[in-house]
């Protein structure tokens, strides 16, 4: 039996509803490889009930005013309710590797724009002072190596971790949309995203850093108990790509794929 999961309990919830055990980043993972430094905490501002901070959620600055993130994220539920948050309730915070932001920038949401995937564009009030993510140009091909990033259930210093990950070319959960992935075989941080890592990033090499291939959605439970994660595509060939392109003027997506290159059929 496969079964989804969101990597995100909810944004607010009590503190007695988490899962019990230390505060950690990325099940399995390390230190990135490189400065990352367009990968984003999302924060709530608004209290949801008893005011008890649970799950953060990542994001990715795709534009200097413009983030990616997962649209469960953008929802709460509390002892009292759920429903969505309005953009004047969150923030985001660029350019720290700390689970608290510190030494970051922390900058408003104004809009919300949520997709009929599991994904939501956020623009910022403010410009932020990191260069943005590529977005990949195609899908990573299957077995491609890729990496994600997030500090999970981190907390306070906790700090930003990566997990080695490869395309899982033989899931049943394969579609257009959605790319599905697993621990690396044999890597030394081979890892998978889990609680608060939702809308991070999955990311593929490029010459001169990484391109954004993916949001983080939910996790599998495969037939035999591994632990695989689903992500939302987000590549040139992907529905989400034009759904972005509708809403993000071209001009300020950071580093799209080069005019003379044509994507790929998925």
């Amino acid at each position: 039996m496969r079964s989804f999961a969101l990597l995100v309990l909810a944004l607010l919830v009590p503190a007695s509803l988490l899962v019990a055990g230390p505060a950690h980043a990325i099940d399995g993972g390390g230190e990135p490889p490189a400065e990352l430094p367009y990968v984003g905490r999302l924060t709530a501002v608004r209290d949801v009930g008893r005011g008890e901070v649970g799950e953060n959620c990542g994001a990715v600055l795709i534009a200097d005013t413009w983030a990616l993130t997962a649209a469960h994220c953008t929802r709460y539920t509390s002892p009292v309710g759920s429903g969505p948050f309005a953009a004047r309730d969150l923030s985001l915070t660029f350019g720290s590797t700390r689970a608290d932001g510190a030494g970051g920038t922390t900058v408003h949401v104004t809009r919300i724009v949520r997709g009929e995937q599991d994904i939501a564009l956020l623009e910022l009030a403010d410009a932020v002072p990191v260069a943005p993510v590529r977005l990949a140009v195609r899908r990573p091909g299957d077995s491609a190596a890729v990496l994600a990033a997030g500090w999970g259930r981190g907390r306070g210093p906790a700090p930003l971790e990566a997990a080695a990950m490869q395309v899982d070319d033989g899931s049943a959960f394969r579609t257009r949309s959605v790319l599905v992935t697993q621990p690396a075989a044999g890597h030394p941080d081979a890892g998978v995203a889990n609680h608060g890592d939702s809308g991070g990033p999955l990311l593929v090499a490029v010459p001169g850093g990484y391109a954004l291939a993916g949001i983080a959605e939910s996790a599998i439970e495969a037939s035999r108990g591994a632990l695989s994660n689903a992500w939302v595509r987000v590549d040139a060939a992907s529905p989400v790509y034009a759904w972005i392109e509708q809403r993000v003027p071209l001009r300020t997506i950071g580093a799209l794929p080069h005019p003379n290159i044509r994507p790929t059929a998925p």
